[in-house]
């Protein structure tokens, strides 16, 4: 496999290079035929076959993301609403392969190393053991991932469409175990329906399970309008007291959270640190999409931004200034604004000056840093207000449960 770039475009392309000689050279070109057939936006595309006397070449789009598998392993904790939206796009997946002509085209295995997320698209890959369904059953026993494959797969009996909604409630079931909190009984009764092993029992088609899927999406998004009466974008600026105080590692980890959790924010960079070029320079699996970069559930604003769209795309803009803020009133617009304190013994002059100098601040927050309790108390005292206490932390793109307590804890207190 090579990555190549399209001199003319200046596209990114992925190329196999297949010997002629080589055994299994035949299911790679089939492959590589049945993808040239389809166009879906979930779905790689292969632009082109070309060969010479040793090798056959598949000209396939370059998938930028990650897999499912490495998502899960990095974010420790995904949220119900992500979860059900993987899902969705995974039934539009399924919808469009189920509904070729003139026959079904079945995928047949789905597991989590064949599922890329990409800048919030599900992309499903390997199409190397797909079937369109004639009747006909696979000359082999047995095939696809057992831990993720339906029951019919290692039987005799005939795979079908419901074979596929077996895979994809099992991602779901997947998922559901790296939730942040246990998934809900609508979110339950659906992965329970969708991997029957009686195949009478599943969903009749992937359609059904989106309906089920986008009714329990609707219900959650009409619980979350309740609590709000309007919806406005919140504007955060995250300051620091001092040099290296941590506002940009604090902000990107406050950012992951909102976005984890299904309130949807960005990270502006507001200080002349770099911060977001060194990002996309040294943080593997990057991608960019409309003036955003994307990895895991960080999204960060590139300035190439359409700031018309930002008001209704996002619930929180997360501004990290550092320690550049010469006048408050720079950040009068701010709906909250977190000062993180040093709380090492030379920072603490500075973090009190800090105190004073944003005392009167509207939508003022006290974060003491290094998770450092009981010089947080003493700024508490001394303050005469609450200053909360972020934890240790070694990764700010991680959402470990320290952080989702502490966050919890700080929007519910804050009343955001």
């Amino acid at each position: 496999m090579y990555l190549a770039e399209h001199q003319k475009l200046g596209a990114l392309r992925a190329i196999k290079q297949i010997p002629r000689k080589k055994a299994d050279a035949t299911p790679v070109l089939s492959e590589a035929l049945l993808l040239k057939n389809l166009k879906h936006p979930g779905i790689p595309i292969v632009f082109d076959l070309e060969e010479d006397e040793k090798n056959i070449y598949v000209i396939e789009e370059y998938i930028a993301g990650e897999s499912l598998e490495a998502f899960a392993l990095h974010q420790s904790k995904i949220s119900e609403k992500k979860i059900i939206q993987i899902g969705i796009q995974l039934c539009d997946i399924l919808i469009y392969l189920h509904g070729q002509k003139p026959s079904p085209l079945l995928y047949l295995d789905m597991k989590p190393e064949h599922i890329f997320l990409c800048a919030g698209q599900v992309r499903l890959v390997d199409f190397g053991i797909a079937a369109y369904l004639d009747g006909k059953r696979s000359a082999y026993p047995s095939y696809g991932t057992k831990e993720f494959s339906a029951p019919e797969q290692w039987t005799s009996d005939q795979p079908g469409v419901w074979t596929d909604i077996f895979g994809a409630g099992r991602i779901l079931s997947f998922l559901s175990e790296y939730a942040s909190l246990p998934i809900s009984r609508g979110l339950g009764r659906i992965i329970q329906r969708a991997t029957q092993t009686d195949m009478k029992k599943r969903y009749v088609t992937a359609e059904a399970m989106k309906q089920e899927l986008v009714l329990l999406e609707q219900q959650k998004i009409f619980k979350r309008k309740l609590r709000t009466e309007e919806h406005l974008l919140k504007k955060i600026a995250v300051c620091g007291s001092g040099i290296r105080s941590g506002t940009t590692h604090f902000s990107i980890a406050l950012n992951s959270f909102f976005n984890e959790e299904g309130l949807r924010s960005f990270y502006r960079e507001a200080n002349d640190s770099g911060a977001l070029w060194k990002i996309r320079r040294m943080r593997r699996r990057i991608v960019e999409k409309d003036g955003f970069l994307y990895s895991g559930h960080f999204c960060g604003a590139t300035g190439l931004t359409d700031e018309r769209h930002i008001e209704s795309a996002f619930d929180f803009e997360i501004a990290d200034y550092g320690c550049q803020v010469e006048d408050t009133a720079q950040i009068a617009y701010a709906d909250v604004i977190i000062l993180l304190l040093g709380a090492r013994d030379w920072e603490k002059e500075e973090a009190w000056s800090a105190i004073e100098r944003y005392r009167y601040c509207e939508g003022l927050v006290l974060v003491c840093n290094y998770g450092d309790e009981k010089t947080a108390r003493e700024y508490a005292k001394r303050a005469g207000r609450r200053v909360y206490c972020f934890p240790l932390d070694a990764d700010a793109f991680c959402v470990d449960a320290a952080k989702i307590s502490f966050f919890r804890t700080l929007l519910q207190k804050e009343r955001w």
